[in-house]
């Protein structure tokens, strides 16, 4: 078994909803999570049994069960934030000299805050459930930077409360439909983080 748990440290969720930019995503998708994991291993540094963990968990083959809470949808506040990547004639980036444009943070009120996915039929070894933990400990965020947590692993059933629901994988169900892991997301990450793309700019700029 393999539990990767999550706790807003703030109280609050904030991630948009994939398919809609208004709406917030609430219960967090398994896809999320691994993209907060592998980006967390892009910039600390990827470790080979750090990426060796990461590969595991992308092959598992199956989704995991998710223990969530129901969650109070708050209201959203408008900001205006400079646009991201536009070089200006007189050749500065700062984002003090770039034009605003609104943007709404959707965001959820979990009426617990801990979440857990749960892999019940995963058997990771010792190696690859420490390096995981590792990984997860060194997460910040998930979602929007603003969306601040702690995460852990274990390979124990989740610590639930009354509040959670239990969802479960059923490909006929309706009720939620959530992004998740699947080979080849490790791979298309790694193409979109372009690391070498950013260390190239640095050097220039």
């Amino acid at each position: 078994m393999l539990t990767i748990s999550v706790e807003y440290l703030t109280g609050y969720a904030i991630a948009t909803h994939p398919a809609d930019r208004d709406r917030p995503e609430w219960p967090p998708h398994p896809a999320r999570l691994f993209m907060a994991l592998v980006a967390t291993l892009f910039e600390t540094g990827s470790s080979n049994i750090e990426l060796k963990a990461v590969q595991w968990l992308e092959h598992i083959n199956a989704a995991p069960e998710i223990f969530a809470s129901d969650a109070d949808h708050r209201s959203e506040v408008i900001q205006y934030v400079p646009v991201n990547d536009k070089l200006y004639p007189n050749g500065t980036s700062l984002p003090i000299m770039r034009r605003r444009q609104p943007r709404g943070f959707p965001r959820v009120r979990p009426h617990d805050a801990a979440a857990h996915f749960c892999w019940k039929t995963a058997k990771p070894s010792s190696e690859i459930l420490t390096a995981l933990n590792e990984l997860c400990a060194k997460v910040t965020r998930l979602g929007h930077s603003a969306s601040l947590v702690h995460m852990w692993a274990t390979d124990a059933s989740p610590i639930t409360s009354p509040l959670h629901d239990h969802l479960v994988p059923d490909d006929l169900a309706f009720d939620y439909q959530l992004r998740i892991i699947t080979p080849g997301c490790l791979e298309e990450l790694r193409r979109r983080f372009r690391a070498e793309d950013a260390a190239d700019y640095e050097r220039r700029t």
